[in-house]
């Protein structure tokens, strides 16, 4: 935590107050009374953290994730894709089910969106019947075989590259999104105009029109690869069986609008290498040739559209890292529940940053990067609401004179007065195995309710203190994180 010292007549003054209080306690000012019984009160709660703990600031999958906040894409993306039609679903579908072993393209993007195209053996065609024969004579259904959807590769968190689940992508499917926000349709049926730049206002934000879709949004990711665990081999990973087929060749002249599109099919395998398995297990893999009804080179039996994301007013600056953090502003000592402020940052390649200020369960007065956070007391936590967030921009030349260059850098400074009632402002911090001030986690995590401790609506959180590996986000208790006080007896 930084120290910001105070000179002069000021500092006397505080000194002389401490002469009765925290002094005698070895404490030359209130921040570091407060710090060590913070510190004090976190190592009891949920133990000593580890030496390695860095709180999701560094180099992990922490930062990267599905954002499954449908309703709020449109405030910041441009071109979210409409709902597939009949007809580009169909013209889709038949041209993989007409085309073997196609020649498909390498694209690389790191925010993209994921929607659903089809599962093979509901609609077959002419060349493939999309269904398999094992070794032993089992027939099955390729696409009722695969399982959680991944796109990658992506750093992990313990420091080696490997897949990224697209969140709601399991068994051959994409489940439905119903908040979609596009950004260009609103409640009273207008609409914008078409090549229009300019960001949405938050009064637009608060009226624009939601819809249903087969989707997913993925930030900080990867399209290098795409893959899908095999649920007849123990969910092994394939990720080198798909064709990515842009929508130019499938539509030349864009009749059905699929320009600007990326078509991914997978051909469902199952063989002795990647299951791991052994050729006396004959239920667990294909025979050898298509003719037997093993693999037959055919990419229709799972098919995904991808479409790059582009914010509005950006054509070509990506989101470099990405995060939620949650805050502890040292007002409260003990309730841990880490909503006193939260917060949304983005950093793109430019060094520019867009940060939302999502909610602020404290009282004492917080500012983020310089700006002061006026959201109001205790709101979107359970006690007040509002619809409204926060946003903050900060130009690239900013953030980079200043050094902020990753989200563990952004300045969350908190002043209060000591007992000299004097001002004092200090940084929270997230220091490398000590006790967090703030905690980075996905984009999608939800905070916790007012006077909840986050290990109370998040039950791993514990474990995870001494062991960073733990993926503590995932396991959470729903009435303890919907910002509803009635039900948290």
């Amino acid at each position: 935590m930084k120290k910001y010292l105070m000179t002069g007549i000021a500092a006397v003054a505080l000194c002389a107050a401490f002469t009765s209080c925290s002094h005698e306690e070895g404490f030359s000012t209130l921040e570091e009374a407060k710090t060590a019984q913070y510190e004090a009160a976190f190592i009891e709660a949920f133990g000593k953290p580890a030496s390695n703990q860095d709180w999701g600031f560094g180099t992990s999958s922490r930062t990267r994730t599905a954002d499954t906040n449908g309703n709020e894409w449109g405030y910041t993306y441009k071109n979210v894709p409409d709902p597939l039609t009949t007809d580009q679903l169909r013209v889709v579908r038949e041209w993989f089910q007409a085309n073997r072993n196609p020649n498909g393209v390498s694209i690389d993007y790191s925010d993209f969106f994921v929607q659903h195209v089809y599962v093979g053996g509901t609609n077959v065609g002419p060349n493939s019947t999309e269904h398999y024969t094992c070794a032993n004579g089992d027939d099955i259904v390729g696409g009722e075989k695969m399982n959680k959807l991944v796109c990658g590769p992506v750093l992990q968190s313990n420091g080696s590259m490997g897949p990224d689940h697209i969140n709601n992508g399991n068994a051959s499917n994409i489940s439905v999104n119903y908040n979609v926000t596009d950004g260009r349709h609103y409640k009273d049926g207008w609409v914008r105009e078409s090549g229009e730049n300019e960001q949405p206002t938050l009064e637009d934000y608060h009226n624009m029109k939601q819809h249903s879709d087969q989707i997913q949004h993925m930030v900080n990711s990867s399209t290098k690869y795409f893959g899908y665990e095999n649920s007849l081999q123990n969910s092994n990973l394939y990720n080198d069986r798909f064709v990515i087929i842009p929508g130019t060749e499938i539509d030349p002249s864009n009749t059905y609008g699929l320009h600007g599109k990326y078509f991914v099919g997978f051909d469902y395998d199952a063989d002795v290498a990647h299951g791991y398995v052994s050729e006396t297990n004959t239920n667990m893999y294909l025979k050898s040739t298509a003719a037997e009804g093993g693999r037959d080179y055919y990419y229709s039996d799972w098919i995904i559209c991808v479409t790059p994301g582009l914010k509005w007013g950006d054509y070509t600056d990506e989101i470099k890292y990405s995060g939620r953090i949650f805050c502890e502003d040292l007002g409260s000592v003990g309730d841990f529940d880490f909503n006193d402020v939260v917060i949304d940052v983005y950093i793109y390649q430019s060094g520019k940053i867009e940060i939302d200020v999502v909610a602020a369960g404290g009282r004492l007065p917080i500012s983020v990067a310089g700006v002061a956070v006026d959201l109001g007391q205790m709101m979107n936590t359970g006690v007040n609401s509002t619809s409204r967030v926060q946003h903050i921009i900060i130009p690239a030349e900013t953030a980079t004179a200043n050094g902020w260059t990753t989200l563990k850098s952004i300045p969350i400074m908190v002043s209060q007065n000591n007992p000299a009632n004097v001002v004092e402002t200090y940084e929270l911090s997230a220091n490398v195995g000590q006790v967090p001030q703030k905690i980075c986690v996905p984009l999608n995590t939800k905070w916790a309710d007012e006077y909840i401790r986050l290990e109370k609506a998040y039950p791993d959180f514990k474990n995870y203190v001494s062991n960073p590996e733990t993926d503590w986000t995932t396991n959470v208790v729903g009435r303890f994180v919907d910002y509803d006080l009635n039900n948290n007896n």
